[in-house]
């Protein structure tokens, strides 16, 4: 993310999709995964795939920039499994370990260090659960 915080800001959002892997290809990863084909009997063709998730995330976009983060928030909470669980969180100054207490109202990370709450808002996070 780029920009003046009273501004016009830039996002880059990456997506991955892990369609069809063989447990091989899997094996280089170092967390859990799961592919789509493995979810459904459904035949998939990748295009029609990234077309679906194109159109809902341009949607979601729209609807993003007309209501900032609030318009989210709900469901945010509402699939955040690692609220209330020992996690890591990396950034590129580094990594720190805390309980995950969810997301702020503008949709920032919290994170409880040593009994205080850190927040996280931009730039690249990685979040996983404590091994």
């Amino acid at each position: 993310m780029s920009g003046d915080v009273s501004g016009v800001c830039e996002v880059v959002l990456g997506v991955g999709l892990n369609i069809q892997m063989t447990i091989e290809e899997g094996d280089a990863i170092n967390q859990n995964w799961v592919d789509l084909k493995s979810l459904t009997d459904d035949g998939l063709d990748r295009n029609e795939v990234i077309v679906s998730v194109l159109e809902e995330l341009f949607l979601m976009l729209e609807e993003f920039s007309a209501r900032g983060f609030s318009g989210f928030a709900e469901d945010w909470a509402r699939f955040d499994v690692y609220r209330g669980r020992d996690v890591s969180v990396t950034t590129v100054k580094g990594s720190e370990h805390g309980i995950s207490h969810g997301v702020d109202h503008s949709g920032a990370l919290q994170l409880e260090v040593g009994g205080h709450i850190r927040r996280f808002s931009g730039g690249e996070v990685s979040l996983r659960l404590k091994r």
